[in-house]
């Protein structure tokens, strides 16, 4: 959607996904998705996050006090009923498995590339990863996230968060929310709520399909895509509804 309207952006696909072609199909067709199905890849069964926050300016206030909300926001996530409701996809409780916060440069305009960099850098090194890892990588404000090579567009423009996998390892890029799009429509000067919400549509959506090929519905959308929008709570957090299948969205 056009960027400053008051909907959130919508999350997209690599346009040159093999899965493309069968979503194109059946936004021609117009027919409900229905419920997710399991198209045979793996599923991050019990995740294990590492949380990378993206430049120095993570260490100062106000943004080292939203840090560490948001590793707060994610022991939580990890640890509840809410995500209990992902054993119908077999993903189970998770964990946070650590936390870092790195020098890289933050220009205005950072690449995908830049990020896979972190990832491949961060599991080469400080980080082991196995079967359940996903990398959470948090952006500064007043950095773009740009995903045009591997056709996602750009935060804050085309979309509002992404997920993907590099060599293997699952990560999800969430920038720092300063765009009308991509605030929560209840309460739009609340950026840490704005967060919450989206990360926890990035988060189902990558222990559920890590790699485009796990569950998804037919015309490709994820757990989160269904109900993209909507707002619920987990105790003191705002969180998305997502899709649990014969339920809906709840």
């Amino acid at each position: 959607m056009p960027h400053g309207e008051q909907v959130p952006l919508k999350v997209v696909l690599p346009r040159d996904h093999p899965r493309d072609k069968q979503i194109r199909a059946a936004l021609v067709s117009a027919k409900p998705p229905g419920d997710l199905v399991n198209h045979g890849g793996p599923v991050l069964a019990a995740v294990e996050l590492a949380t990378v926050f993206v430049g120095a300016a993570w260490d100062s206030s106000p943004l080292s006090t939203m840090r560490d909300d948001l590793n707060a926001f994610f022991d939580a996530l990890l640890s509840s009923t809410y995500f209990d409701r992902l054993s119908i996809y077999g993903v189970g409780r998770g964990r946070r498995a650590g936390t870092q916060t790195t020098t890289d440069p933050t220009p205005a305009t950072m690449t995908d590339q830049a990020l896979r960099a972190i990832v491949s850098r961060l599991t080469a090194g400080q980080i082991t990863p196995n079967a359940d890892t996903l990398v959470a990588l948090f952006t500064p404000p007043g950095t773009v996230i740009d995903a045009t090579s591997i056709g996602a567009g750009k935060t804050c423009v085309d979309h509002c968060a992404y997920h993907d996998f590099a060599d293997g390892v699952a990560y999800a890029a969430l920038p720092y929310f300063d765009c009308a799009g991509c605030l929560n429509v209840s309460a739009p000067k609340d950026v840490f709520a704005s967060m919450c919400r989206v990360a926890s549509h990035e988060i189902c959506e990558a222990v559920t399909d890590p790699q485009l090929t796990a569950w998804y519905a037919s015309d490709g959308e994820e757990i989160g895509d269904l109900c993209n929008g909507t707002e619920t709570a987990l105790g003191k957090y705002t969180v998305q509804k997502e899709w649990i299948n014969g339920k809906g969205c709840t």
